[in-house]
């Protein structure tokens, strides 16, 4: 790494500033330094930065409202990193939420902390050059050609959604003749644990997706932890894989609805939750070339309105429902996919 790294500390205390400076400075990258969160939203609008670490606690802008605000308005997108004294698990989380790359606690280890910063460059290296060929593949000419055993529905999630799947799931009845794929932003534990919470309290399905694996109708499938899902438009059956992160984050849905859109064409529906960032809204957009369709949260009901309002900026056709409504939806427009497919003598 080169002296054209620049690193931004967001700290208000000048003796931790100070230690972190020296260390940066050991590899001559540009080193600034900003006392509390407003400061360094300023300074990450007016010059791009490759690094920012930030605290938790820092006067009128906190290290959490501070990456929510990057994620969400500042292009390009650095690094993040938070460091705090605060060791609680629930902190950690939420700022896995909001889209961090790494996370440490005071003392900070900087053998650790240079391993997380080195790999998430390479990574975002790589994710660049994975975005700029995203689109090499194109929707057939005739979409009549791609004829699934079933309607596919691909979901994504973030902020806030544990409660919002809850009120989805709730009303949600059988069968709902369709396969459902979900992604929820979140570490790999949270997400074994939120398949299990979910498969104990419904009369349908909710599992991890297992590569290889065959879906099925009115079940709901899980992308793993660290792992995108992908769907095998022959085989129909699941792909996991370490491609690189997207957003920062894998998995992703924007990997989910491509995949899902060569995989079901038409039969596909998209379905845009509450979430920080821009998740969705890329991959909504190859759903509706393939000639399917994307439902969209009410922003007005999201926990977390980004991600569905990113959908709406970004033109492509959708519709807008409120979560209340969302399972009454799906079940219309997937017994109606559905109905479509058993016209054209495809087996259930």
């Amino acid at each position: 790494m080169g002296s054209s790294v620049r690193v931004l500390i967001a700290e208000d205390e000048s003796k931790s500033f100070e230690i972190l400076k020296r260390v940066f400075g050991k590899n001559n990258w540009i080193v600034h330094s900003a006392m509390d969160g407003e400061e360094a939203l300023t300074m990450l609008r007016e010059t791009p930065y490759e690094i920012l670490l930030t605290d938790l606690n820092m006067p009128k802008m906190s290290g959490m409202e501070l990456i929510g605000r990057v994620r969400n308005e500042v292009p390009p997108q650095p690094l993040i990193i938070m460091f705090t004294a605060y060791r609680d698990v629930n902190i950690k989380n939420r700022a896995l939420e909001l889209g961090i790359d790494g996370f440490f606690t005071k003392p900070v280890d900087f053998n650790n902390l240079f391993a997380c910063i080195f790999k998430g460059l390479k990574n975002r290296r790589k994710n660049k050059r994975k975005e700029a060929c995203s689109d090499v593949f194109q929707a057939p000419e005739d979409l009549d050609s791609i004829q699934p055993p079933f309607p596919g529905v691909a979901i994504v999630v973030s902020t806030g959604g544990p409660q919002t799947l809850k009120i989805l799931f709730d009303s949600l009845t059988l069968p709902f003749n369709a396969s459902l794929f979900l992604v929820q932003h979140g570490p790999d534990w949270v997400l074994d644990s939120l398949a299990e919470m979910l498969n104990s309290k419904y009369e349908f399905p909710v599992q991890l997706a297992v590569d290889g694996m065959e879906p099925k109708e009115s079940q709901v499938y899980l992308a793993p932890g660290d792992k995108h899902l992908g769907i095998d438009p022959e085989t129909f059956c699941f792909q996991l894989t370490d491609d690189p992160l997207e957003h920062f984050l894998r998995p992703v849905g924007d990997y989910l609805f491509r995949s899902a859109a060569r995989a079901f064409g038409k039969y596909c529906v998209g379905v845009v939750l509450s979430g920080l960032g821009k998740d969705g809204a890329l991959g909504a957009k190859k759903i509706c070339d393939f000639g399917g369709q994307i439902l969209i949260q009410d922003p007005k009901t999201a926990v977390a309105d980004t991600m569905p309002k990113m959908v709406v900026e970004s033109g492509i056709p959708h519709q807008v429902v409120a979560l209340d409504r969302m399972a009454q939806t799906l079940l219309k427009n997937t017994s109606s996919l559905s109905n479509q497919l058993n016209e054209m003598g495809i087996p259930d």
